[in-house]
């Protein structure tokens, strides 16, 4: 019987209505396991969500806390790698300054260099010049001067013993030069 009054407490619950502010609402049905827990209105209703609004704020605003101190510590380890990366980068632009500078000063040195080497061989080329000069003055007062007069200058091999006195071979070894040939060469320096 117990059980059976508890039954028509609940259907009488379920359909039971009140009045508030002048409107009509049904009453929300109650738990038939529970029929010891206090029934909730409407009224406690919007309190108990105006109440549970500021909870959640805050369940939420502490998420977005956390997830702001995560976002701040791979925000630092970004900077610090930003960081890392403009230092290495200043220091290649610096060693590139310094490699350019080395460059220029090398170009300027094998510039000189070119143009001591056009130069020396300007100098080499006028002495082979004068070289071939008197080379061509000495053999031709060789040939005019007779055998017996003045002074005779050479300049040979140690050879000179194996070949001819008159030959053309000893002509190209030793070279004779008179006194008049020493005037004329120091004429034409």
């Amino acid at each position: 019987m117990a059980s059976q009054r508890i039954a028509k407490t609940v259907e009488e619950q379920d359909v039971k209505e009140i009045r508030v502010d002048s409107r009509r609402e049904t009453a929300f049905p109650s738990n038939p396991r529970n029929s010891a827990r206090p029934q909730h209105y409407p009224t406690d209703q919007e309190s108990i969500a105006i109440d549970k609004k500021p909870r959640d704020v805050c369940g939420t605003i502490a998420i977005f806390r956390k997830k702001l101190k995560e976002d701040n510590i791979v925000i630092a380890v970004f900077e610090n790698a930003l960081k890392h990366e403009r230092q290495a980068r200043f220091e290649c632009a610096r060693a590139y300054d310094i490699l350019h500078s080395q460059h220029g000063q090398a170009i300027v040195r094998l510039t000189n260099m070119a143009n001591k080497r056009i130069l020396l061989d300007r100098e080499l080329d006028k002495a082979q010049n004068v070289i071939r000069t008197f080379e061509s003055t000495i053999e031709n007062t060789n040939d005019c001067l007779p055998r017996r007069t003045g002074i005779r200058w050479s300049r040979a091999s140690q050879k000179q013993s194996s070949s001819k006195p008159g030959s053309p071979s000893s002509r190209k070894k030793r070279w004779r030069l008179c006194r008049n040939t020493r005037a004329h060469i120091t004429a034409t320096e």
